[in-house]
């Protein structure tokens, strides 16, 4: 941890007292582009949005894409939205 007299927590740092997830999240336009089973692209557009859970020193958000899919899991980026700052 940084000393005390070190007003700046590292990326690192604040990653640890968030639960790993994105301390901030982008806002904005993003898209989501979905594979069909069959191959073909479709991309959808929304807008980045965060999902905060839990109170106190323990709040926790992730950042994602509000295309209108709740849940959609990522398999691409390392499965990390490009919401997340």
């Amino acid at each position: 941890m940084s000393s005390f007299s070190d007003s700046t927590l590292t990326r690192e740092e604040m990653k640890q007292m968030t639960g790993s997830y994105g301390a901030s999240c982008r806002s904005g336009p993003c898209s989501l582009a979905v594979q069909a089973p069959g191959g073909s692209w479709t991309t959808y557009y929304g807008s980045c949005a965060t999902n905060t859970q839990g109170s106190g020193m323990m709040i926790v958000n992730s950042c994602y894409c509000n295309a209108g899919f709740p849940g959609m899991k990522l398999s691409s980026n390392g499965g990390v939205s490009r919401c997340t700052m």
